[in-house]
């Protein structure tokens, strides 16, 4: 792993799993251009999350690809089926209700001793804000998730800055890095 990603990595995942006990960031949001390597960086953070951070309490990865998800509804299902595949949850209800689906999935994540904390990545989520037209989608999505301790992590090639989180740019993180 090149040296300045692996800073960009222990940079996050200082910020996402602080081992004092300072008030960890919740979502963050890697922005850039296509090929840059957001996914790959979020692998990798994911990754060392697992390695480094389960000893200090329960934490999982999860990753869910949002690319072709063209509305709220259609990323909810994916998000609520991923949380409850890793969770040790009865069978949750179909719903055509978007807001019911994101009800279950904060119950999951806030219930479910295992997901408590877990490191959510939503991969590809430029699909859903192109789709909707908007980034209101994607901000109900994140708010939802960002709920029990939960880290998220976004990549995007639309830039999005949350409304409780940090928007980095990884082509400019990487600059930042290379000058040091």
């Amino acid at each position: 792993m090149a040296r300045a990603t692996l800073q960009m990595v222990g940079k996050l995942l200082g910020s996402l799993f602080p081992e004092d006990k300072s008030a960890p960031c919740y979502t963050y949001v890697l922005h850039g251009p296509p090929g840059v390597g957001k996914s790959s960086l979020a692998f990798k953070l994911a990754k060392k999350a697992l390695e480094e951070c389960s000893e200090r309490g329960a934490v999982n990865a999860l990753w869910i690809d949002l690319r072709g998800t063209g509305s709220l509804l259609e990323a909810a299902r994916m998000v609520l089926q991923q949380v409850h595949r890793n969770s040790g949850a009865p069978p949750y209800e179909e719903s055509e209700d978007v807001h019911k689906l994101l009800q279950q999935v904060e119950e999951l994540l806030g219930k479910d001793p295992w997901l408590k904390g877990s490191l959510l990545i939503l991969d590809n989520t430029e699909d859903l804000q192109r789709q909707t037209g908007s980034n209101e989608s994607l901000k109900r999505l994140l708010e939802c998730l960002a709920a029990d301790h939960t880290r998220v992590v976004v990549t995007t090639r639309t830039k999005y800055q949350p409304s409780k989180g940090q928007l980095l740019s990884v082509k400019a993180l990487e600059e930042e890095f290379r000058k040091k």
